[in-house]
């Protein structure tokens, strides 16, 4: 039982570095596209989300 949460600690812990190794390697113009993206989700999920792709489901009664 040890072994198995040495194992995923240390799959966590690679995990984490893989992450932060790819956000070192975005330049400041990347960085800057990501945040307008996010800020565009943002203010889409709080508007309701995107009305041309996604669709509320509407209840139907059979």
């Amino acid at each position: 039982m040890e072994v198995i949460i040495i194992i995923l600690i240390i799959i966590a812990i690679f995990t984490y570095l893989i992450i932060l190794g790819g956000n070192m390697q975005k330049t400041q113009e990347e960085q800057e596209i990501e945040d307008k993206e996010q800020m565009e989700y943002i203010k889409d999920y709080q508007n309701g989300g995107n009305k041309v792709g996604n669709k509320k489901r509407s209840k139907t009664s059979f």
